[in-house]
């Protein structure tokens, strides 16, 4: 057929003749895998945030495989509950549809997107809770001091930030275009906020 849809095509018009085929790749989008007891995770979400290319442990399976359908369609984590909800995902030689799996321990994060990100002299904060007050969005700090760098997978939604000892609890920020999860560090100054 001459309508025939090309994009980036070797050869861009029909060449004539009757011995002629094409190729096409279908494919839809990439899922969990698992795999000798690790998980690799193209996505995942925490509250705002969302993690990339993440390889966690298994320390167990709380539920699933289940039904042929999958319920939702993004990967969830609870940092409460450390349980990580998987709509759909394959395991090698087979797909398997809406698993719960306990997380052990996160082995890396490629990427994040909606976390907080420092530049060496401002930290920049999508949403932040203060304990016991109101929760504020689009902040820009200053820090004082690291007081610790956690790790592991983070254990929280959003920042929250203590005012008696001007402490910031962070799940996750970009520094240097690597991220570091479960970072305290004592603010210096509001530079500005949002709402």
């Amino acid at each position: 057929t001459a309508d025939l849809p090309l994009v980036n095509a070797l050869q861009s018009t029909d060449g004539g003749g009757y011995q002629e085929g094409f190729f096409a790749k279908i494919s839809g989008p990439a899922l969990p895998t698992y795999q000798q007891g690790q998980l690799a995770v193209p996505a995942f979400t925490i509250g705002g945030v969302t993690y990339s290319d993440a390889v966690v442990t298994v320390a167990r399976l709380v539920s699933g495989p289940a039904g042929t359908v999958p319920v939702g369609s993004a990967v969830t984590y609870d940092p409460a509950t450390r349980q990580m909800t998987i709509p759909v995902g394959y395991d090698g030689t087979s797909a398997y549809d809406n698993v719960v799996v306990q997380v052990g321990s996160l082995l890396s994060i490629g990427g994040v997107s909606g976390a907080d990100s420092f530049d060496g002299v401002h930290l920049s904060i999508p949403a932040v809770q203060v304990i016991g007050g109101a929760a504020y969005t689009h902040v820009v700090v200053t820090v004082s001091g690291l007081v610790g760098v956690g790790g592991g997978m983070p254990t929280a939604g959003q920042d929250s930030y203590n005012a008696a000892n001007r402490q910031l609890n962070i799940p996750a920020v970009v520094y240097h275009g690597k991220v570091y999860t479960n970072v305290v560090v004592t603010v210096g100054e509001v530079v500005s906020r949002g709402g």
